[in-house]
């Protein structure tokens, strides 16, 4: 068997400059809580939309109606923070600009 003809042959391309943007572990992990209490919330909050609006007992509807309000209101909040957070690390952050080397074939 004879490996002529068979070479493998690739190329890279590296951007000329790359940017990388850094941003604070704490407020990176503090965004991201913020963001899965947030889809919780609205989990909870659609949860007990529909059970008012599926319910057959008149005497729970002001039960689901104070519950939906309460996850509402929790969910706005946690909207809110979760802008807040983003908004802050997009201030913290830091770019750092690279050049790539020069280009190496092989």
């Amino acid at each position: 068997m004879s490996n002529e003809g068979n070479e493998l042959q690739f190329e890279l391309s590296i951007p000329e400059k790359i940017e990388i943007k850094m941003v604070d572990a704490s407020s990176l992990n503090d965004y991201e809580l913020w963001v899965f209490i947030a889809s919780l919330l609205c989990n909870f909050l659609v949860g007990f939309i529909v059970a008012y609006i599926s319910n057959t007992i008149p005497e729970r509807e002001i039960l689901y109606i104070t519950i939906s309000v309460i996850f509402g209101l929790l969910f706005a909040f946690s909207i809110f923070e979760v802008y807040q957070k983003r908004k802050k690390m997009s201030i913290e952050k830091k770019v750092i600009k690279m050049g790539a080397s020069k280009r190496n074939t092989v």
